[in-house]
Formats: C-alpha cells, structure tokens, sequence
C-alpha cells in the first residue's frame, strides 16, 4: 500500500482532485486544524499540510508504524469507535475510502462531526455503486459501496450541509466495468478475495494519472454524474442553520 500512494495513478488522480477541493474551498488558508482519518502510510499528509496542522490516525497499527518512519508527526492509533481528541476541536475532518470500512457509517460520521468547530468541514470518498462490488471490496473488508445520494443523505442526518457532491475517477469506469465482467466470468468458488490493482507500464499509469489531473481541474468547476466514486464535501449546520 504504501508503494501503490506514491506511484500509482489512482492514488496519484485520487490526491490531485482532494487538493484542487481544498483549493477552491480553503483558498490561501494555511491555518487549519485537520483531522485525517485512515491515514494509511501516510501518502497523502502532504497536500494536507499545506492547509494547516494536520493530525493523523488509523486503526493499522503498521500504518502507524510507517507513517512515522516517514517523518510525520502527529500520528495515533484509532480503535475505530472514539476519536482521541477533543469535541469541536477541528476545522476540517478527511477520510479518504474510510467510511466503507466502518460497519456504523451513519455513527463515525456523528461521532465526526462532534469533532468539529462550527462551520467545520469534512470531506469524504466512498466507493460508488453497491452493483460493483467484487473479491476487491471483499479482499479490502468493506462492508458497502454507496450511491451519492446515500453519501448526501449521511451527511444530512449527521448535522451536516452538503456542499459538493460528485462522482469522481470518471474515464475508469467501463474499464472497471469490464474488468469485474471478467472477474465473474473467470473465477471459481474456490478463488480467494484479491484486489484489483492491475501493475501498468509506466507510460500507461502515467497517462491514467494525467486524465485524473484533468479531471481534478474540472471538478472545480462541476460535478460529475457517474464515476468509480463519490466525492462529498460538507459543512458542519449551526441549530440556526438546521
């Protein structure tokens, strides 16, 4: 894993459409408080640091591990239940693929959200369209995949105001399509839960990596209506607003 966030492309595509989402939205702010939640190896703390203080957890104790040896600070284990930090502590909350991997969804994000100060933010992607699951989501423990109207719908009853919601990593799409097609074809009842990275040739990762590049900018601007997954970017409701 800690390989695949730094050179694969949809790591790469991944991390270049969350950043130009903090660009729009936080502008030249560079005084946050972050919560990222599922920091994995850390691949990602990067971008996010240059918003702010970042804070990191995981409930993968080798994560932890690595994400240290990397250099960053700020990094402690998550039992996955009770965030280690103070209530209305945070400006913005990142899980970035976490919320599939979390059997209450509807509870980690209340308990999220308590975390945040008023008008704080979280941001998410899930993975999309519960019709694609796989031996990938099997081999990664998700529990689901979601539409973006369910994403939005978990948002609400958290307390919170969607501000942008889209399906992101469009082009892969009939790819993966295709790909799962010819899982099911071709495997067994006897085959085990495996992942579906796919090693590229470098110039082919490398386009794949410019077409999510792309797509980042785009997404600025708009909003996608299908994709491999969803984005969703939220603001915490004062009671006046709710």
């Amino acid at each position: 894993m800690q390989n695949f966030e730094n050179t694969y492309w949809w790591h790469i595509g991944r991390k270049s459409i969350v950043k130009h989402q903090l660009q729009k939205t936080f502008s030249q702010r560079k005084d946050l408080k972050i919560l990222n939640v599922g920091c994995g190896t850390g691949g990602g703390i990067n971008v996010l640091e240059k918003f702010g203080e970042v804070h990191n957890i995981d409930v993968s104790p080798e994560a932890i591990r690595l994400t240290k040896l990397a250099g960053f600070k700020n990094v402690k284990i998550y039992d996955g239940k009770k965030i280690p930090y103070p209530s209305h502590y945070f400006d913005l909350i990142i899980a970035l693929d976490v919320l599939e991997h979390i059997e209450d969804d509807a509870g980690a994000l209340k308990e999220w959200t308590e975390h945040l100060k008023t008008d704080g933010h979280i941001l998410v992607t899930v993975p999309a369209y519960q019709w694609l699951w796989s031996r990938h989501d099997d081999a990664l423990h998700h529990f689901r995949r979601y539409t973006a109207s369910q994403v939005h719908r978990l948002m609400s009853i958290s307390g919170m105001r969607v501000l942008k919601r889209s399906y992101v990593i469009v082009f892969s799409l009939p790819l993966i399509v295709g790909f799962r097609l010819l899982q099911g074809v071709l495997q067994t009842s006897h085959d085990e839960a495996a992942s579906s990275y796919v090693i590229l040739p470098k110039p082919i990762n490398w386009f794949f990596t410019s077409l999510l590049q792309l797509e980042a900018r785009i997404l600025k601007f708009t909003s996608m209506p299908f994709g491999t997954s969803v984005l969703c970017l939220a603001r915490k409701q004062t009671k006046a607003q709710s």
